[in-house]
């Protein structure tokens, strides 16, 4: 029996379709619509943006520390943003702000988690890859799920999760974490880091360890 052109036509069409709907829900995600699942909900968030101001952090080739943790920053508010999260920065801009103004901002506002990102530096240039810290148990397990997140995201070097008494993490009374996200000084990672591509998937895997963070089993409804 021959098939009706019209019902041939429909069909072609309604295929078409469902294959289409995978790649329009991507777009309209980066678009900066709101996803359905919203799983930072409810969650306040301080992220801090390393150096800034005055300070500069490390520099290797014009390279500036504090520029790129400002930018990978400002995109993980936006990620975390879509992921229904309260974002708190502690600089927004190229501002100075000291050790104790942000200990201060976050232990006054009592956010859920605290996170900061840094770049690293080493006298050795072959040296590579992202380490995260904590100070207090309670943060082990931040440090660890953004570590986690980073090393399976990036495909990077993994160095290590350790404990650190760094001031904006020794500081804070809520869990707290330091992230080295890679070395400006080798030269592989300084191309990747001062790259806004790079810079997005950077701040990708953070949002997803976050994510990763709080859904952990026996998490607690407020983070802490």
């Amino acid at each position: 029996m021959k098939t009706p052109a019209t019902l041939i036509t429909l069909l072609t069409t309604v295929l078409f379709l469902c294959a289409a709907l995978p790649s329009f829900a991507a777009a309209t995600l980066r678009s900066g619509s709101q996803p359905v699942d919203l799983p930072l909900k409810g969650r306040t968030i301080m992220i801090d943006p390393g150096h800034g101001g005055v300070d500069p952090g490390t520099s290797n080739q014009g390279f500036l520390e504090k520029d790129i943790t400002l930018s990978i920053a400002l995109k993980l508010k936006v990620d975390l943003e879509r992921l229904g999260a309260k974002v708190i920065m502690t600089r927004d801009r190229d501002a100075t702000v000291s050790l104790d103004e942000r200990v201060d901002m976050t232990n006054a506002l009592k956010p859920d988690i605290f996170v900061s990102v840094h770049v690293n530096a080493s006298s050795d240039h072959g040296v590579a890859g992202v380490e995260t810290y904590f100070f207090t148990p309670q943060s082990r397990p931040l440090a660890s799920a953004l570590f986690h997140a980073l090393v399976s995201g990036l495909q990077c070097r993994a160095r290590w999760i350790a404990y650190n008494n760094l001031h904006v993490i020794d500081h804070t009374r809520i869990p707290a974490s330091l992230a080295e996200v890679g070395f400006l000084s080798n030269a592989r990672e300084r191309k990747l880091l001062v790259s806004d591509s790079y810079q997005q998937r950077i701040a990708d895997a953070l949002s997803r360890g976050i994510v990763d963070y709080f859904a952990r089993p026996g998490g607690s409804p407020s983070g802490h």
